[in-house]
């Protein structure tokens, strides 16, 4: 337990420093991002030319908040090419007008020679800054609701029929939110985690056992004590912050050194600790190790700590 402790210690003393570093680090690839942005996009003739450039691509899908479709090009791609001056053109037909705005922010339809102009190229450069710091409020904002919001369920259905509480409890583990059926989650949250035969036993995804373990639902629906206790609310929220961020913010790092406070005490052993992905991933962070290095090699650094 002596190398544990030793190690804790260490990571202690630096984690306000590399809080400051990640966010200097975050900075600077939000900058370099641009600086690639500005200096290729001029370069781009066409759909596939845009498309198959995956820095200028993804910087585009990020600056408008369709980060998540960045894998659907032909999709995208149909969205380009609408015409924006028929109103029944496909881009112009979408429901959520963010992918009309995507499309309006380039000029591949026409005989435009300049796929953005100045004023284009700007408004989705800003728009890519502003969504890092709109990515925060977020993740604060849902927290803050459902921390708020949890406390009033009474009931299974007053959980599993709120959307809002719903999406986000999904989201924290690493679950889909748009495909899981409610009649589905109610089995997963009832489950018995003490037989092996329960439904979020098993799933193959593990997920869903994370996921009923963080509510206190019985077998038949009703409630075990609270629905959460703050423990398991604030665990969910750390979940949430892990899996829904997309660069290392600051509301991220404060997410990791609080899981890092929170499970460290619960392990005797190097081996123990690296075979936490989040705990492996917050040493190498903070000792400035290779992201690449193997765990049973982080466990050997550990143990040489004296």
């Amino acid at each position: 337990m002596s190398t544990i402790s030793t190690y804790t210690s260490y990571l202690n003393v630096n984690r306000d420093i590399k809080s400051s570093l990640e966010t200097v680090a975050s900075k600077a690839s939000v900058e370099r991002e641009t600086a690639y942005y500005e200096e290729n996009i001029g370069k781009v003739s066409t759909v596939d030319e845009f498309l198959g450039d995956y820095r200028l691509y993804s910087y585009a899908m990020k600056s408008y908040g369709l980060e998540d479709m960045t894998y659907g090009k032909a999709f995208m791609r149909k969205v380009l090419e609408s015409d924006l001056s028929d109103s029944t053109s496909f881009a112009n037909s979408m429901t959520d007008k963010r992918y009309l705005q995507f499309a309006e922010a380039f000029n591949f339809k026409g005989d435009t020679k300049t796929v953005q102009n100045t004023q284009q190229a700007t408004s989705l450069t800003d728009a890519y800054k502003a969504s890092f710091t709109a990515e925060e409020t977020s993740l604060k904002a849902e927290s803050t609701y459902f921390a708020a919001q949890i406390t009033k369920v009474t009931s299974l259905d007053g959980l599993v029929n709120n959307e809002r509480l719903r999406t986000y409890m999904l989201d924290a583990v690493g679950l889909d939110s748009k495909y899981t059926s409610k009649s589905y989650l109610k089995q997963v949250l009832t489950s018995d985690l003490n037989d092996p035969a329960s439904v979020a036993n098993q799933a193959k995804d593990p997920a869903w056992k994370k996921l009923a373990e963080a509510f206190n639902f019985k077998t038949d629906g009703t409630i075990n004590g609270s629905v959460q206790t703050a423990d398991q609310t604030e665990d969910l929220k750390l979940d949430y912050i892990y899996n829904q961020s997309t660069f290392p913010s600051n509301t991220l790092a404060d997410a990791n050194k609080r899981y890092w406070e929170k499970n460290v005490a619960t392990v005797a052993t190097a081996t123990e600790l690296v075979a936490d992905p989040r705990m492996l991933d917050y040493v190498k962070t903070a000792f400035d190790l290779n992201p690449t290095i193997m765990a049973s090699s982080v466990a050997s650094l550990m143990s040489s700590v004296n």
